[in-house]
């Protein structure tokens, strides 16, 4: 997807970039890397998605689908409808995008969680571009039903179909006609609302499935241990929003899911494994877990439980709290267990920073365990400081054009052919000064000069020393 933006905080110019199943921004401190990430995820997410259904339905957007609003009207006075969501998707899709992204701008300060600064001049565009074609098999997969009133109103989708299907019913009173069934049961606006919704839900996650983000915070969210009743695990005040941003909130929202894991699902998750896909994800958390974390993480209960805890069990087999637990332990729990009981093909994950709190040699390895998830069919951004994670990424795609993986494989950390990526599947950008510069090249290598100047600066510095030392030891 390419992607063009500009007055986005400290990145005023306009700049343009691309999504590719690994993307990779890295730059100084304050320079506009994070509010990047979490402004797509807010477009392109569940937060953005929602704001513009209500904005659309209430009449506060300027742009209109007049097939949208035929089928309402159908609905209205003959009781049923159809749109080709192919055909719309054909015609609207970048436009529906690009909408979406023109009315952040209302809403971004309350994303980011400021109050201070405004955005009436941010200006993202998007372009499906060369993900155009797994957006139209994604659509034409989706499938979904709803029913409003008791069944009165159904819209449907059925997978390998273009068609969604608007229609009424009454089991209550046949005689009555569909205009009078729908006055007395279903305000027109919540027709509207209703229909809008299930149209644009239909494509927000046949782009995304569903937008994961894993914010600094996670090591502070993931101390904390949701105990209490069941109902109190799923409504707890821990999971509701006070002063956070909402990338913050949909991380605790994640560990909401987590917590409210039943054993019965767990099964179903087990089961599913049988899709190739879903077996690689339970079998990522396993690697993450044993070659990274060095240890297994699992639930003091099977079922969700006023005292039920993540635990980590360490290779001398004892059971501790995360609260305990090291900090790289922390700051990865919450990927691992996403990835055994949640991650679904085609979602975008958003990692901030994952090198925090971690040795160079884990760092390493987390570069080639970034390339493995890729290749599972999951899309990854990435925030980083690291030199680790941009000049070890450089060696995974230098090794996926070697003639003899399997050889070259007992070199690398993880010792794992899939840990290899395609160049053509990773976007590295520096983000400085205002600007986003690309600086992936077109022989796969870095070139993050401009960021590596301060371990240039150093080596120097530590020459001069020794020189200088050396110098004040010969005149003794």
């Amino acid at each position: 997807m390419k992607v063009s933006v500009c007055n986005l905080g400290p990145i005023k110019e306009k700049n343009k970039m691309e999504l590719k199943p690994l993307t990779v921004f890295i730059g100084p401190n304050n320079a506009g890397k994070t509010w990047l990430a979490y402004s797509l995820a807010g477009i392109l997410g569940t937060f953005g998605l929602d704001e513009y259904i209500k904005a659309y339905v209430d009449h506060t957007v300027s742009e209109k689908y007049s097939v949208l609003d035929t089928a309402i009207n159908l609905i209205i006075s003959n009781g049923s409808a159809t749109i080709d969501i192919e055909r719309f998707a054909d015609e609207f899709a970048d436009e529906y995008f690009n909408n979406i992204a023109k009315y952040s701008s209302t809403w971004m300060n309350r994303f980011l969680g400021t109050q201070r600064i405004n955005f009436n001049d941010l200006k993202i565009t998007l372009n499906i571009g060369n993900n155009k074609p797994i957006f139209k098999e994604n659509l034409m997969k989706y499938s979904f039903t709803t029913q409003v009133a008791k069944s009165i109103l159904t819209i449907q989708k059925n997978a390998g179909k273009s068609k969604i299907y608007a229609f009424t019913s009454s089991e209550s009173d046949e005689t009555k006609d569909t205009a009078k069934i729908l006055d007395e049961q279903i305000p027109e606006q919540e027709i509207r609302r209703i229909l809008i919704r299930f149209v644009f839900q239909a494509m927000h996650s046949s782009l995304y499935p569903n937008i994961r983000i894993f914010p600094t915070e996670r090591a502070k969210i993931a101390d904390i241990q949701y105990t209490g009743s069941v109902a109190e695990i799923q409504n707890t005040s821990l999971f509701k929003l006070t002063d956070e941003t909402w990338p913050e909130r949909s991380f605790r929202q994640l560990y909401r899911e987590i917590y409210g894991i039943q054993s019965g699902a767990r099964n179903a998750r087990n089961k599913e494994s049988s899709s190739s896909l879903v077996k690689q994800y339970i079998e990522l958390a396993d690697i993450l877990e044993r070659d990274i974390l060095g240890g297994n993480l699992k639930f003091s209960t099977p079922k969700p439980d006023p005292l039920r805890e993540i635990l980590y069990q360490t290779t001398s087999d004892s059971d501790i709290e995360i609260s305990i637990a090291s900090s790289m332990v922390k700051e990865l729990s919450s990927l691992a267990l996403y990835l055994r009981y949640l991650a679904k093909p085609g979602e975008l994950i958003i990692i901030d920073e994952p090198e925090m709190n971690l040795h160079p040699a884990a760092q390493i390895k987390m570069v080639e365990f970034l390339a493995m998830m890729v290749n599972s069919g999951l899309n990854v951004l990435i925030t980083t400081h690291s030199p680790y994670f941009l000049d070890h990424l450089y060696n995974v795609m230098l090794a996926d054009k070697h003639k003899d993986k399997k050889k070259i494989s007992e070199k690398f950390y993880l010792k794992k052919e899939v840990a290899f990526l395609s160049q053509d599947k990773v976007a590295a950008y520096l983000i400085s000064d205002g600007k986003i510069a690309n600086i992936l090249e077109e022989d796969g290598d870095i070139n993050w000069s401009n960021f590596s100047k301060e371990t240039d600066r150093i080596m120097q510095l530590q020459a001069d020393l020794i020189s200088e030392i050396s110098q004040d030891t010969s005149k003794e």
